[in-house]
């Protein structure tokens, strides 16, 4: 199965961040194919969730039957579940995975959440002193079918973890697209 992933970075950061390259890479090992968008004139996570959704519904109405995911970091992880309440049930991603999302913070308006029937894979740093890890916990425990979730010794940028968090990404890609390790 082909598998395009949609790379959404955190407020901040940029479409060529460490992780996103690293991750990248690793898609490129595989056969797969992504893309980053670029939100660095904005900071509105509306105008970028609608930037995502467009972009999505672009690739779908070019590659029908292509299986697609999201992956978003930080702010990024926001957009993707912004994007996708406005995308199902037309579209659904094969998966989603998510790195220290921006979920239950304040300008970020991801409730109500939309409904998730994919997997989910969420990584989130114990030391995270920008959103709290209690918020990963309390999204797992909202989609407790869907979600793999992973804690690690880390803050924020999960950069210290790198290893950790492609391993899991790789795992990810296993349950998205099996048969493509």
């Amino acid at each position: 199965m082909s598998m395009h992933i949609f790379f959404s970075h955190g407020k901040e950061s940029g479409p060529n961040g460490i992780k996103i390259q690293q991750l990248s890479a690793l898609l490129r090992e595989r056969g797969l194919t992504s893309e980053s968008l670029d939100y660095t004139d904005t900071f509105d996570p509306a105008v970028r969730a609608a930037r995502l959704v467009s972009r999505v519904r672009a690739f779908t109405d070019t590659n029908p039957g292509a299986g697609w995911a999201l992956a978003g970091s930080s702010m990024g992880g926001a957009v993707s579940l912004l994007a996708l309440r406005d995308l199902q049930p037309a579209l659904k991603p094969a998966g989603l995975f998510l790195m220290a999302p921006a979920v239950f913070m304040p300008g970020y308006e991801t409730e109500p959440l939309p409904e998730i029937s994919c997997p989910v894979s969420l990584i989130h740093g114990w030391q995270d002193e920008i959103i709290p890890p209690e918020n990963a916990i309390r999204f797992a425990r909202l989609f407790p079918k869907h979600t793999r979730l992973m804690l690690l010794p880390s803050g924020h940028t999960l950069n210290e973890v790198l290893p950790d968090v492609k391993h899991f990404f790789l795992r990810f890609l296993d349950d998205v697209c099996p048969g493509r390790s």
